[in-house]
């Protein structure tokens, strides 16, 4: 018989030629025979080593006990967190009620805020941060700690509080609360300039709830930022709504000193009868 070689995978990890003839010989097979009557053919390869085994820590470890493996695990994935929380620090922002109360007489109408409505561009979490005419930031550690409509809400609730004198100003309805005007916002520029300025530009509608004309305005309040953090942006904000709110605030005197002479008019006209 003709001596055949074939290529076999030796215990050093090498391959080497081996004739047929040999192998039937060491292994005392009979040509044709299966691999189950050829033990030294079996045993000629070695277990398969797992991926890991090439690299030498990593076969180390594998040769620790399941308990040690485990330990090491939590203490690795544990580092892993605390290095991630040490990094990523978010910071949260709210918008304040700057409005300061002015020699108006105070007034005994009750005022709604809302709803308000807020650019798509800005109705997030983070701060969007304008960077140039067509191209914004969107700041991940540096955040809003409530939606930006609700914030806006309740910072212009407090400047109208302020400006008319009054306490019965809401941003919701609520139970035994009956306002005389509701007012209604819409934000159509939130920018938030780093180190420059914001630019609050929005159209609001101050509505007689018992019926009557509606008034509207337009406000575009820029102010300037003092200095280059997160917390002067806000602060920034809080200047521009104020000055927002001094506007409604002035259209829902209007309003009111235009519904008391409405009044007085079929009085007086009585009178005279």
């Amino acid at each position: 018989m003709a001596s055949r070689s074939f290529q076999v995978r030796n215990p050093m990890n090498r391959r080497a030629p081996l004739p047929c003839c040999d192998f039937l010989q060491r292994g005392r097979v009979r040509e044709g025979a299966g691999l189950a009557a050829a033990p030294h053919f079996v045993n000629y390869y070695p277990r398969k080593s797992s991926r890991g085994a090439k690299i030498p820590w990593l076969r180390g470890i594998s040769n620790l006990g399941p308990r040690i493996r485990f330990q090491l695990w939590i203490v690795f994935v544990a580092a892993a967190a605390a290095g991630c929380g040490v990094s990523a620090t978010a910071r949260f922002y709210t918008l304040a009620s700057t409005a300061t109360a002015d020699d108006a007489p105070a007034v005994r109408y009750a005022v709604l805020v809302g709803p308000v409505s807020v650019p798509a561009s800005v109705d997030r979490p983070q701060f969007v941060v304008q960077v140039a005419p067509n191209r914004v930031e969107i700041d991940e550690f540096n955040r809003w700690a409530a939606p930006l409509n609700d914030s806006i809400a309740r910072a212009v609730a407090g400047n109208l509080a302020a400006l008319l004198g009054t306490t019965d100003v809401a941003t919701a309805p609520i139970a035994n609360f009956n306002p005389a005007y509701r007012v209604t916002i819409n934000v159509q520029r939130f920018e938030s300039i780093q180190g420059e300025a914001v630019v609050v530009e929005a159209v609001w509608v101050v509505r007689p709830t018992a019926g009557g004309e509606a008034r509207s305005g337009r406000t575009v309040a820029r102010e300037a930022v003092q200095g280059e953090g997160f917390d002067t942006l806000a602060a920034a904000h809080s200047h521009a709504l104020a000055k927002m709110s001094v506007d409604i605030a002035t259209a829902i005197r209007a309003a009111a000193a235009s519904t008391a002479s409405t009044a007085e008019s079929p009085r007086k006209g009585a009178k005279r009868k």
